[in-house]
């Protein structure tokens, strides 16, 4: 049974306590009643266990079924930095809940965890990602001053910086699993928690009943510079959309024209005013540029959507990047920047040589990694080194190795290494999936589940092999309009309550012009009835739009979230010529009202339906401010 307790009322020695639900916002979660919440005691050096104390965020998905297995999946979350809690409405309706328990965890430094981690530092490198910085030399140095700034801070508060890596992690997770209950469990890992499930493999493999790494982070190898995984991706897109009929017909010779692009704008940066900043300007310039491009590879479906993104670059489309700024202001607020960089140094992570030369196009296109490298080099005397974390990991736990041949973050070489040093682990590679494969449909939910099954076998092989055939969805006939994209934003980020009044009103006198249509059976074609029957056609044209929109939103949206920032599916262009219509029906319906009262129509009746004719008045002025016409 779940207490409801606050964190000061923790008793010496106690290990665990359940709470409510302390998330931001749970009014986001379908059924709280499935999910236990709590906050586990631990120590900050397990070597000390009677030091300083830190209280560790986690969460219990139960499983849907009655006959639920005994061996629950842990998720491992990436980053580092990236908190897992937060995701938590995602995870309700996950395929694996079905059989399994799923547990999340906030690692510690992360999310809703202790210790709090310089939160403002994310706010800080914003302004240095906003500006315009003279030289990538000069961004380095600026972010080193800064993260050096917060570490001091940190150990000022006490803060023991050593003990922000991957193996306390482990030791937290031990705990973790014992206060549950569990004999054994399952990882599911993603990205730089496939370095810490690793980790977990050296450290405790016989809680770990299976393994499942995606988009392996290798412990233990060299690894490329980001820049040599971008090229590779790059190219792959530039191949994809080439070998594309749709995509070579609209955009043809697309990798000349991005290259072109990308000098256009090291010549002249980007100014914005995003929502994300107000009253303050956003440069975006080729490095920011780059670095989107690298983000957006990493995910498969986002591709449709690129070719118009260099577009919109060429254009210096302020609307499009303001509205993608703005998400990714969020995105970026989910991250505790201090602890990934604490846990990537205690790891003893080597930074990689940028591989660029001088002529090189993309030399100072990810300058961003290059900046973080230089914060970890910086802290050499803040840390200790310990070569077992160079250490290839062996280990008899069954393990799954899924990798996208797309991925430009953790090439599928990656995974082949690590494979080749666990005798019982599986490799996958699936052509046309980049990062984060486990998050695929298709039949990736089906192999996931057959092999925590039966970890022991070999699992079934024609999964990979049904993904060539799964090409990506361009579209040539988009069409263009980047006030969709405001308008969701502000819809659904921002919540403004202005825009749902004109939806609220146009309902509200669609019900209206319904009753008085057909209050009477009696159907005399009157000045009134007429008016009466326009008012029920434009009402429900307008009602037709905007459910069209929507339609069209979520049509959109099933080829590309991203694309959705650019436009609609090509439909939209024939469809949006109801605009006119609804138009024009607002203007005769006002002509049959105004003649409503010379044949005589009582005051009231006449009254109400003028305030049935000024319902649409809003609705009209936001197809204006969104530009919902043909183009």
């Amino acid at each position: 049974m779940f207490c409801f307790l606050s964190l000061g009322s923790l008793l010496p020695g106690q290990r665990g306590v359940s709470l409510d639900c302390f998330l931001r916002n749970c009014s986001d979660l379908k059924d709280p009643s499935t999910i236990k919440f709590g906050y586990l005691t631990v120590p900050e050096n397990h070597a000390f266990p009677e030091g300083r104390k830190l209280q560790i965020a986690f969460t219990v998905l139960q499983a849907r079924s009655s006959r639920s297995l005994p061996d629950p999946v842990l998720y491992i979350s990436g980053g580092p930095g990236i908190g897992a809690l937060q995701d938590i409405p995602k995870w309700e309706d996950h395929f694996l809940r079905k059989e399994r328990d799923i547990i999340l965890v906030d690692f510690r430094g992360i999310g809703y965890s202790e210790p709090e981690m310089c939160s403002d530092l994310n706010e800080i490198l914003w302004s240095l990602f906003a500006g315009n910085y003279v030289s990538p030399e000069i961004e380095k140095e600026t972010k080193v001053f800064w993260f050096q700034d917060c570490f001091t801070g940190l150990r000022s508060r006490g803060i023991d910086l050593e003990q922000y890596r991957s193996a306390a992690v482990v030791r937290d997770l031990e705990i973790l699993r014992e206060y549950l209950g569990y004999n054994q469990w399952n990882l599911l890992s993603v990205s730089y928690g496939t370095r810490m499930a690793q980790t977990y493999l050296r450290d405790a493999p016989e809680h770990l009943r299976s393994i499942i790494l995606d988009s392996t982070f290798p412990l233990g190898y060299y690894m490329d510079h980001p820049l040599q995984g971008y090229l590779r991706s790059l190219t792959s897109f530039f191949e994809l959309c080439e070998n594309d009929p749709v995509c070579k017909a609209r955009f043809g010779g697309i990798q000349p024209r991005f290259y072109e692009v990308m000098d256009s704008i090291k010549a002249r940066s980007i100014a914005l005013y995003p929502p994300a900043f107000p009253n303050e300007m956003f440069l975006v310039n080729a490095q920011d540029a780059h670095l989107m491009f690298f983000q957006f590879l990493k995910n498969r479906d986002n591709y449709p959507a690129l070719p118009y993104l260099i577009e919109a670059i060429a254009d210096r489309n302020a609307e499009i990047f303001d509205n993608m700024i703005t998400l990714a202001k969020g995105q970026n607020d989910r991250v505790s920047l201090a602890a990934g960089v604490l846990i990537n140094k205690n790891d003893n992570y080597y930074p990689p040589v940028n591989p660029a030369t001088r002529k090189d196009p993309l030399k100072d296109a990810l300058t961003y990694f290059d900046g973080e490298y230089e914060v970890l080099r910086s802290m050499d005397e803040l840390v200790t080194y310990d070569s077992l974390e160079r250490q290839p990991v062996s280990g008899k736990v069954p393990t799954l190795i899924l990798a996208g041949d797309l991925d430009p973050a953790t090439p599928p070489e990656y995974g082949q290494e690590v494979h080749e040093g666990l005798p019982n682990s599986y490799y996958l590679l699936f052509p046309g999936l980049s990062h984060g494969v486990s998050r695929a449909g298709g039949c990736i939910p089906d192999l996931i589940t057959d092999f925590l099954r039966a970890p022991e076998k070999m699992p079934e092989m024609r999964c990979p092999e049904e993904w060539p055939a799964s090409t990506i969805p361009f579209t040539g006939d988009l069409y263009e309009n980047s006030r969709i994209g405001t308008l969701l934003r502000q819809l659904v980020v921002e919540k403004r309550i202005v825009l749902f009044s004109p939806l609220v009103l146009l309902l509200l006198g669609w019900i209206v012009a319904i009753v008085k249509l057909f209050r009477k059976r009696k159907l005399i074609f009157t000045a009134e009835k007429r008016y009466q029957l326009i008012s029920f056609l434009t009402h429900t044209l307008g009602m037709a739009l905007v459910v069209s929109t929507v339609w069209l939103i979520h049509q959109t949206i099933q080829i590309s979230q991203l694309l959705v920032l650019f436009g609609l599916t090509g439909v939209a262009h024939y469809f949006y010529y109801a605009t006119y219509l609804f138009l024009a029906a607002i203007l005769a319906s006002s002509y049959y009202w105004v003649r409503g009262i010379r044949d005589h129509t009582g005051l009231i009746s006449w009254l109400i339906s003028g305030l049935s004719v000024l319902t649409l008045i809003p609705f009209a002025c936001l197809l204006f401010v969104f530009n919902l016409f043909p183009n």
